[in-house]
């Protein structure tokens, strides 16, 4: 199991330092007490020895910050999770193959190159799908980008239809699969909390 951490918390705390830094406050600590696992939420609690006004401003930040952040848990399963483990976002197999191979990319993929990344997109498949021939699974990827009629921009809309249906137009942007025309398709992760515990 690995966790990704948004971007936003990182600055959010390199922003509280330099701004304890400018008001040149003495005998600032941030010091990480303990780890609190209840319900499953990995929390760390943090003790500021700042003036009241300041621990309430950055109280303030944090909470924005940890609201705008979705919590995705990838089960060992492949069941695609919010953060209660109770709601499941469903998809097709191949849907949610799609979906997983741009969850774990770390760099922008141009679809006119996504032939390069059929090994590991047959084997996300083959983790999901029913089938047992290797040959309809191959056809079944090889489909996502022939070049006459490719199919992955209808599972594009598959990834954002099924986040809708339980999480709003808004949410559901975030798990997107955005990207200019000719350009690296990808998913913004700043605003996502991931937890991988399927192996991929």
């Amino acid at each position: 199991i690995y966790y990704c951490i948004p971007k936003g918390l990182v600055c959010l705390i390199l922003t509280h330092v330099l701004i304890m830094e400018k008001l040149k406050i003495k005998n600032c600590q941030l010091e990480v007490l303990s780890q609190n696992f209840s319900n499953s939420k990995n929390e760390i609690v943090l003790k500021l020895s700042l003036d009241r006004k300041e621990v309430e401003n950055f109280k303030n930040q944090l909470s924005k910050i940890q609201k705008n952040i979705q919590k995705l848990i990838i089960s060992s399963e492949f069941k695609i999770l919010l953060e209660d483990r109770e709601t499941e976002i469903r998809m097709s197999c191949l849907t949610k193959t799609v979906f997983l191979f741009f969850l774990k990319s770390e760099a922008p993929v141009c679809l006119n190159e996504l032939q390069k990344h059929r090994s590991e997109l047959i084997l996300i498949y083959k983790n999901l799908t029913s089938k047992n021939s290797l040959s309809d699974i191959e056809k079944s990827i090889d489909n996502l980008y022939h070049y006459e009629a490719p199919t992955i921009y209808s599972h594009f809309s598959r990834i954002k239809k099924a986040f809708r249906n339980i999480l709003g137009s808004e949410v559901a942007n975030k798990f997107a699969i955005i990207g200019e025309k000719n350009e690296g398709k990808y998913i913004d992760k700043s605003n996502i909390s991931i937890i991988w515990e399927a192996k991929i």
